[in-house]
């Protein structure tokens, strides 16, 4: 298991959050065909061994300089990639790479434009958005900044408020070290001098509460720079990692990871997250349909079958696969089946039925709210869900008291008359009350 545990806390019976582990990269292209001489690898195969061997659990990449919206799949990583529209020159471009066997626990990634991607990690009663991004750099123009972190503010305000966030990309920004300014935005051991990036990730981060998390842990410069200026050979940090406020007790580890080589001059960031996974579960292929058995004792069901069976005999195919001729054969019984004696209904507990047009519409109500839950974690859902979960409770209690007591009262009234056959009946009716 990749989602490693880290054990918390004096009582053994806690149960301990797991840590995520996730890193940003600006990879420099990410190349997904091998040379035509055949001696260079694909990147993305080089890219799969670094994170594998730093544990990552999700990284978001920047350059990938591809075209379109696509995903590869390597020994370890599954790699989705956001690039520019066919005919334009290679530029910009995001990507998210993901462990394989957290594949089931992410919904598909958005694809919002070359310089930005979106996607979700259902975690215990919310979910994890992981935006990657890639920021024009100091030399572009206004208009291009300006379109990039409107399309981004934009995104930031589509996610729920109940939800955890994680930011991360090459924002080509200096933040500075003025961080009583910033309302929370930076920590104490922040570095650098601002520019105009970093003036604007600062105010989206404070219109947003969210916070960069380098700057909250203490350590030394090199575990911090991740690009070194080729001209002045100066080091700064360009690529960061941002979560909301709240999540801070969370965030437990912060580094720059010189080691991880793909040819680029950017170094990795890792950062480790404590949240506690959950299996996103997808809809599945429909199983065979359940057969009612019991119209087998029917005659005309039967011999309906044997004709049907007759007149739908599937010939004999010469070379036919054994796997293929099974399959058909099987949906030709199955079918023939179905049409003849019918699908078996699901037999529901006598106080049910009795009471079925009331509580299957607050067994209905229950289940949208809940699927609500699911996609808009807020106070108002959660709210709502409680409200449907406590009148089914109620309506349940409510069916199951005005059974009992009708039974209860008709064993006493044939009791008093003598009816014994009443009594009876009255007696195994409660004995297979649950059938």
């Amino acid at each position: 298991m990749y989602w490693r545990r880290a054990c918390f806390g004096r009582h053994p019976a806690t149960v301990s959050p797991s840590v995520l582990t996730v890193a940003c990269w600006n990879i420099r292209h990410l190349r997904i065909q091998t040379d035509e001489d055949g001696t260079t690898p694909r990147k993305t195969n080089i890219i799969d061994l670094e994170l594998n061997r730093l544990n990552i659990d999700i990284a978001t990449l920047s350059e990938t300089w591809l075209t379109g919206n696509g995903s590869i799949r390597e020994e370890h990583y599954t790699f989705f990639w956001s690039g520019h529209p066919e005919g334009e020159r290679m530029r910009h471009g995001v990507g998210i790479a993901v462990r394989n066997c957290l594949m089931t626990c992410i919904e598909h990634p958005r694809n919002l434009s070359q310089r930005l991607m979106s996607m979700r990690v259902p975690i215990t009663q919310r979910c994890l958005t992981v935006l990657s991004a890639y920021a024009p750099t100091l030399k572009a123009c206004s208009e291009e900044k300006d379109e990039f972190y409107q399309l981004l503010s934009e995104s930031l305000s589509t996610i729920f408020k109940g939800d955890d966030l994680v930011l991360a990309g090459d924002f080509n920004t200096r933040v500075g070290a003025e961080y009583d300014q910033w309302n929370g935005a930076l920590g104490h051991h922040c570095l650098g001098k601002m520019n105009e990036n970093g003036q604007r990730l600062l105010e989206l981060c404070t219109n947003y509460n969210l916070a960069l998390t380098y700057t909250f842990f203490a350590g030394s410069l090199n575990s911090k720079l991740t690009w070194m200026h080729p001209r002045y050979r100066c080091w700064h940090q360009l690529d960061h990692i941002v979560v909301r406020c709240r999540q801070l007790n969370s965030v437990r580890h912060y580094r720059s990871m010189h080691s991880a080589n793909c040819g680029t001059d950017h170094a990795l960031v890792r950062s480790k997250l404590l949240v506690a996974p959950c299996k996103f579960f997808r809809s599945s292929t429909k199983c065979s349909p359940s057969i009612n058995t019991a119209a087998m004792k029917n005659d005309s069901s039967t011999s309906l079958f044997k004709s049907l069976l007759s007149v739908k005999a599937m010939p004999d195919y010469p070379g036919t696969n054994v796997e293929d001729a099974w399959s058909k054969f099987r949906s030709l019984v199955m079918g023939s089946a179905v049409s003849a004696f019918g699908r078996r209904q699901k037999r529901q507990p006598n106080w049910f039925r009795e009471s079925a047009n009331v509580l299957i519409p607050a067994v209905e109500a229950r289940r949208e709210a809940r699927l609500q839950l699911k996609t808009q974690n807020t106070r108002a859902a959660k709210a709502i869900l409680l409200t449907a979960k406590a009148n089914v409770q109620w309506l349940f209690r409510a069916a199951l008291r005005d059974f009992w007591t009708k039974i209860t009262t008709e064993v006493q009234r044939c009791s008093e008359v003598g009816d014994l056959r009443g009594v009876y009946n009255g007696i195994e009716s409660t004995e297979n009350h649950s059938q």
